[in-house]
């Protein structure tokens, strides 16, 4: 495998590609006013943004969660897990919450992001 001398110096850089797969806990289910059961809930709209879509081993990535249902912002909370790295729980305000993942915490090359909204 060939490297170039600007490679070794920036260290190694890889690739985020965020597959966001959002697991429902908790919502959903539950009654309506009038005491019925709900049989259809609709299911937020999810948006993940980080901060750049290729850093180095020894950068941070902060990686913005954006959540919206049928009534406007969501409420709630949110995590992000890649391999054995997960992040602790943020609250979200005003539909969103950002999480930023320490240097060193994602795995060499490109990194599938797991976003749980609860």
């Amino acid at each position: 495998m060939r490297h170039s001398r600007l490679n070794r110096s920036a260290g190694i850089v890889f690739a985020l590609f965020l597959l966001m797969v959002l697991a429902f806990v908790g919502c959903g289910g539950g009654s309506g006013a009038s005491g019925a059961p709900v049989s259809n809930p609709v299911a937020p709209a999810v948006s993940v943004k980080p901060a750049s879509s290729s850093i180095t081993t020894a950068q941070s990535l902060s990686v913005t969660i954006a959540v919206s249902g049928s009534n406007g912002a969501a409420t709630g909370a949110v995590t992000l897990a890649s391999g054995s790295y997960t992040s602790s729980s943020a609250t979200l305000s005003s539909g969103s919450a950002t999480i930023t993942i320490p240097a060193g915490s994602l795995s060499v090359g490109a990194a599938t992001l797991t976003a749980t909204y609860k």
